[in-house]
């Protein structure tokens, strides 16, 4: 936005490097205007409570979610868990991945023994895993809480850098959920034994469905849903 209008330059490169660019035009506009909405329902519930900002009240949203989640961490044994697993990619590739919980303490997983990043798109940002990995740890200890900084500082997740699982540029990561969709396996396996209470199965795999034409005025139609 430059002066509360639309950047349309800035628009137009992203419209020019993106695959769908009408689904990701509409997504950022989508944004923007809840961005907006968010905006002025702050500002009106400050003007109605006489606040002068959230500062505050958002330190304690984020202190009591700590504590809750301190609280749910308390099942995590105080010892180390592995799970090993195995996943075969296109062309025969064998991607092979270990989680590891470490002690209760540190509220940590680590991936170790992967695979380096491979020559097609099965790569996985770090910023995936980390997220999956997060998903999963808050489903086994704190389920009904909102998500916020709070319900995340506890964790640490750790992957080597240039492994399948923490893919540096400019390696292709464009099918990454084909193996980042397997953290939460893998986590829920580690913890399979102490917290066979909580673990839920292996989930199948996304449905992801692409479609490519082309307009009679010829303007090209790709669209990827999933």
């Amino acid at each position: 936005m430059i002066k509360g209008k639309l950047n349309q330059g800035l628009m137009e490169i992203i419209r020019a490097n993106v695959r769908v660019s009408d689904q990701v035009i509409g997504d950022i506009q989508a944004n923007l205007t809840c961005t907006a909405v968010g905006a002025r329902s702050v500002i009106d519930f400050c003007e109605e409570y006489k606040l002068d900002g959230l500062a505050e009240a958002g330190d304690a949203i984020i202190a009591r979610s700590e504590q809750a989640l301190e609280a749910g961490l308390k099942a995590l044994p105080e010892r180390n868990l592995h799970q090993p697993a195995e996943n075969r990619g296109r062309r025969g590739r064998c991607c092979a991945s270990r989680c590891h919980n470490e002690a209760r303490q540190s509220h940590s997983g680590r991936f170790f023994r992967l695979v380096t990043a491979a020559a097609i798109s099965l790569n996985v940002p770090f910023c995936y895993t980390r997220a999956v990995a997060y998903y999963t740890m808050k489903c086994l200890f704190a389920p009904d809480l909102p998500n916020n900084q709070g319900t995340f500082s506890l964790f640490n997740v750790v992957a080597p850098a240039g492994c399948v699982l923490n893919a540096l540029p400019p390696v292709a990561t464009g099918a990454r959920h084909t193996i980042g969709h397997y953290v939460f396996p893998l986590i829920m396996g580690a913890l399979s034994e102490p917290l066979a209470d909580r673990v839920m199965t292996e989930m199948g795999m996304l449905n992801v469905f692409n479609i490519f034409g082309q307009h009679r005025d010829g303007e090209k139609l790709p669209r990827c849903t999933f």
